[in-house]
C-alpha cells in the first residue's frame, strides 16, 4: 500500500469512528431524553398533562378527556371517550367558555364515594351535551378536577383552577365541590375569594352554602347547592314518623369524622338536625336517652358497630336508631342490628341521603326474623321522580331518556341513575349553564366569573331552573336549593310484621 493509499484509509477509517461515536452519542442521548420523558409521564399519570399529577397512588388534578379515558380509573372509560369528542368539538367554535366538575373522582382505602362518581361525570356530560345543542353561545367545555379520593389534593386542584379564568375559553363556575367535609369547605373558600362562583351537587350538610355556617367561618360568596339539606330531609322522614305511632323511643349512632380524621360535616349535620326541635325528632332520642359515637379510623368501624348493636338490647330497646354515619358503613351496622340478641324487635333505622347506595337485596334488609327497615329521603330517586305522582316527571323522563341514548358512539349504564348522583351533577351543571347565558352581555362576549356569580342568586320568581330532580330556586340569601315541591321518603327493608 502506497503512503497515499495508507493516508486515505487512515482519514476513511478516522471518519468512520467519529461518526459512529456521534451515533452511539445520539443513541445515548435519545435513551436519556426517553427515560427522562418517561420520569416525567410517571409524575403525570402517564400522560404529557402537566396539570394531572400522581400522588399516592392515584391521579389527580384536571382533565378535559383528552388524556385518555382510563386517568382516573377504567370506569370513567365510557364518559372520558365522550367528553373528550365533545370538547374536541366545542373548543373549535368561535367562542367558548369552561366549567369544572370538581370533587373526589378516584376510589382509594379511605374513599367515601364508591363508584357513584362516574354517575356523577356521566350526569354532568348530559348537561353540557344539551347546553351545547344547536346555535348558542358559548359553548361550554366540561374539565373534570379530581381532588383524590379522600380530597387531600384539594389545594393543588385548587390553585391550577384558579389559574384556568383567563382566555381561552376562561373557566367561569366549578360544580360538584365534593363531599361535606373540611375539605370541601376550604376549597369553596378558597375558589371564593377568588370570585369563582360553586354550584354544589351532592353536599347536604346546614351551612355549607353561601353563609358558611358549616365550621363558623367566613361567607362562601358564589357557593350555591341544588341538594336538599340534611335538616329538610329529616323533617319530612319526621313527617312520616307521625304516622306511625307506636315508635316512641330512638338511639343516636354517629361518627363524627372522616377516615382521614378531620370532621365529616354530614354526619356531623345529620346529628345536629337531629336534636334540633325544629326537625321533630328530638323527642324521640330524648325517650330514648341512648347515644353512641363510632370511629371509622383504622379499621374501627367493624368493632365498634358490633358493640354498640349489642347496647342497642337492654332496658331500652329502641324503636328507631338516627344513624348520623355514611353510607359506607350503614350495610355492616344493618347487619350487626340482625345479628343482636333482641333482633326479634322491630327497629327503624332513619338516616340521610347517603343511604340510596344501599342494596335492596342486602340479607339485613329481607328477614322477617329481624325485622329492620330504613328511611332516608333519596336526592334523586329515579322511582320517584319518572313517578306520574310528581308534578315534574316529564323533566325527569326526558333526562332518563337521554342519558340511554349513544352519545359519541358511547352509552351509559343506566343502572348508574339509581344512586341520585348522575341527577344531581345534571342539575348543577343546568344550573351553571343557565347562569352563564344570562350572565353574556354584550352579544358573543364571554361573561366574566363576577356576571355568572351574580345571576346564581337570582332565580327567583318566574326565573327558575328545570333540571331532572324538578323544578327548583334559589335561595338568595343562603344560595341554598328552594324546591316546587317537599322531598319524599323512601322505606327499605322488612316493616314490623
Amino acid at each position: 500500500m502506497t503512503a497515499v493509499a495508507l493516508a486515505l484509509a487512515l482519514i476513511a477509517g478516522g471518519q468512520w469512528w467519529h461518526t459512529e461515536q456521534k451515533k452511539t452519542k445520539a443513541a445515548a442521548e435519545r435513551a436519556h431524553q426517553q427515560q427522562l420523558d418517561a420520569q416525567e409521564r410517571e409524575k403525570h399519570c402517564g400522560t404529557t398533562n402537566p396539570l394531572l399529577t400522581t400522588a399516592g397512588g392515584e391521579c389527580s388534578g384536571i382533565t378535559d378527556g383528552s388524556d385518555g379515558p382510563g386517568v382516573f380509573g377504567p370506569g370513567y372509560e365510557p364518559a372520558l371517550t365522550a367528553l373528550n369528542a365533545e370538547n374536541t368539538a366545542v373548543v373549535g367554535t368561535d367562542g367558548y367558555v369552561t366549567v369544572a366538575l370538581m370533587g373526589p373522582l378516584t376510589q382509594g382505602p379511605k374513599s367515601l364515594t364508591g363508584d357513584r362518581a362516574v354517575h356523577q361525570v356521566e350526569g354532568a356530560f348530559i348537561a353540557v351535551r344539551k347546553a351545547n345543542e344547536g346555535n348558542t353561545y358559548p359553548k361550554i367545555r366540561l374539565v373534570l378536577a379530581n381532588m383524590g379520593s379522600d380530597e387531600s389534593h384539594w389545594p393543588g386542584v385548587v390553585d391550577r383552577l384558579k389559574k384556568m379564568t383567563g382566555p381561552p375559553g376562561p373557566l367561569v363556575a366549578v360544580t360538584g365541590m365534593g363531599l361535606s367535609q373540611q375539605e370541601s369547605v376550604d376549597a369553596a373558600r378558597s375558589l371564593s375569594a377568588a370570585s369563582i362562583p360553586m354550584v354544589g351537587d351532592v353536599i347536604t350538610a346546614n351551612g355549607f352554602d353561601t353563609t358558611g355556617s358549616i365550621d363558623a367561618g367566613t361567607r362562601i360568596e358564589g357557593l350555591v347547592r341544588v341538594a336538599p339539606n340534611t335538616s329538610a330531609q329529616l323533617q319530612a322522614i319526621s313527617q312520616e314518623l307521625r304516622k306511625h305511632p307506636e315508635l316512641k323511643t330512638a338511639a343516636l349512632v354517629s361518627a363524627p369524622t372522616t377516615p382521614t380524621g378531620t370532621p365529616d360535616f354530614y354526619t356531623n349535620s345529620i346529628e345536629k338536625a337531629a336534636q334540633n326541635p325544629a326537625t321533630g325528632l328530638l323527642p324521640y332520642l330524648q325517650a330514648g336517652g341512648i347515644s353512641f359515637n363510632f370511629e371509622v379510623r383504622g379499621g374501627a368501624a367493624q368493632t365498634s358497630l358490633d358493640t354498640i348493636s349489642k347496647n342497642l338490647c337492654g332496658k331500652v330497646t329502641p324503636d328507631l336508631v338516627v344513624y348520623a354515619g355514611r353510607a359506607t358503613y350503614l350495610p355492616t351496622f344493618l347487619e350487626k342490628l340482625r345479628q343482636r340478641q333482641c333482633r326479634t324487635t322491630p327497629i327503624t333505622v332513619v338516616t340521610g341521603s347517603d343511604a340510596a347506595t344501599l342494596d335492596r337485596k342486602l340479607p339485613a334488609l329481607n328477614d322477617p326474623g329481624a325485622p329492620i327497615s330504613v328511611l332516608y329521603v333519596p336526592l334523586a330517586d329515579p322511582g320517584q321522580l319518572a313517578s306520574d305522582a310528581n308534578p315534574d316527571h316529564s323533566l325527569y323522563r326526558d333526562f332518563a331518556d337521554d342519558f340511554g341514548r349513544a352519545h359519541h358512539g358511547q352509552t351509559f349504564d343506566t343502572g348508574h341513575l339509581a344512586s341520585g348522583w348522575a341527577v344531581m351533577a345534571h342539575d348543577a351543571v343546568v344550573t351553571a349553564a343557565l347562569a352563564i347565558r344570562h350572565a353574556i352581555n354584550p352579544p358573543q362576549t364571554p361573561p366574566t366569573v363576577y356576571a355568572v356569580r351574580a345571576q346564581l342568586y337570582l332565580f327567583a320568581t318566574t326565573n327558575v331552573i328545570e333540571g331532572a330532580s324538578g323544578i327548583f330556586r334559589i335561595d338568595p340569601q343562603t344560595g341554598n336549593r328552594n324546591g316546587t315541591h317537599d322531598p319524599q321518603v323512601v322505606r327499605l327493608g322488612t316493616p314490623a310484621a
